[in-house]
């Protein structure tokens, strides 16, 4: 019952839409301080109230000061909802990212912590980072815990986790970046995963619902799978939004005002190499017939060769850690 009335309370507390802070920061558009504030502020006229981060974005101040100007705006009802995640498995550290966390975002407490990229075998690797989640929790620093992931096992396994309140995982329509193992999973596999979350009275929330930008090519098709086909299958779908026009491109989809022909511009997008996620695994180079995929001589990661490179987007498929993204 306990379990139930939890996620009632969570559920009242999300919106449909959720705002990814990572694509502000310095490992993506690394935008100005108070711009990234000022379109945090404009999500929330719209709205949007999740806000999501992790501790090695390291966008903290974007949430800060995005929380300022949201609080003094003539619209403020009260506050927004806080997500963040912690990479690390040991006790004293998730603690510690927990009281960062809120020290540098200004709140006495983060509403939903979660265990950071959970892969299979988490359980014996980071049960002292879970063991952390659920004290916090009792202690007043987070109100829910939970657990994000690509991993379409995890979210089957969390289904039976009682101390979870919540799982965050990737989902999409062409499963772009979902695994089940060592191997490739499937949107369906993950939807069955999400459901039997859902019938265990976990809150679901989504993330990269466009493949890392790679489906917004075809936008309304990514779209519509989203929020319409699964529309009851996720209490918030998170975006990493850079602008106003994206923000406004997906309220007109999600209210039915956008023009059927309609494809946001992808001209000014590219494909590009996260730093912080590529872990060097040689999927993207053997893939790439245009031989535009290399490794850095510097740090021995992925990178592109820009008059090689053709856009055709397997490398992104083929990219087990959701690195390569179009933005």
């Amino acid at each position: 019952m306990a379990v139930e009335r939890d996620r009632t309370a969570l559920q009242m507390a999300l919106t449909r839409l959720g705002f990814g802070v990572h694509p502000l920061g310095p490992t993506r558009a690394n935008l100005p301080l108070e711009e990234g504030a000022e379109l945090m502020q404009y999500a929330y006229e719209n709205v949007i109230r999740v806000f999501d981060t992790a501790q090695f974005y390291h966008t903290y101040s974007y949430i800060k000061r995005g929380l300022e100007k949201i609080r003094q705006a003539e619209g403020y009802d009260g506050e927004p909802f806080l997500c963040s995640k912690c990479l690390e498995p040991g006790y004293e550290d998730m603690l510690a990212a927990i009281k960062e966390a809120c020290r540098e975002t200004g709140r006495d407490s983060i509403d939903l912590f979660l265990l950071h990229q959970a892969e299979p075998g988490w359980q014996r690797e980071r049960a002292d980072a879970r063991k952390a989640l659920i004290d916090a929790r009792q202690l007043g620093r987070g109100k829910w815990i939970g657990r994000a992931t690509h991993h379409q096992d995890v979210v089957e396994e969390a289904a039976n986790d009682d101390e979870l309140d919540a799982v965050f995982a990737l989902f999409n329509r062409d499963g772009l970046g979902i695994r089940r193992g060592d191997d490739a999973g499937s949107a369906v596999g993950m939807k069955k995963a999400l459901e039997s979350c859902q019938k265990a009275g976990k809150a679901v929330l989504l993330m990269k619902i466009f493949g890392g930008g790679n489906l917004t090519t075809d936008y309304q098709k990514a779209s519509g799978y989203i929020f319409r086909d699964c529309q009851g299958l996720f209490d918030t779908a998170v975006v990493g939004f850079t602008s106003r026009r994206e923000i406004d491109e997906l309220l007109q989809f999600c209210s039915g005002q956008m023009a059927r022909d309609y494809n946001p511009p992808t001209d000014h997008k590219r494909l590009r190499i996260d730093r912080g996620d590529c872990i060097g695994c040689g999927s993207c180079v053997r893939i790439c017939a245009s031989k535009a995929m290399h490794y850095s001589k510097e740090d021995g990661l992925a990178e592109i060769s820009r008059e090689q490179c053709v856009s055709c987007g397997y490398c992104a498929i083929a990219c087990p850690q959701r690195a390569i993204v179009f933005w």
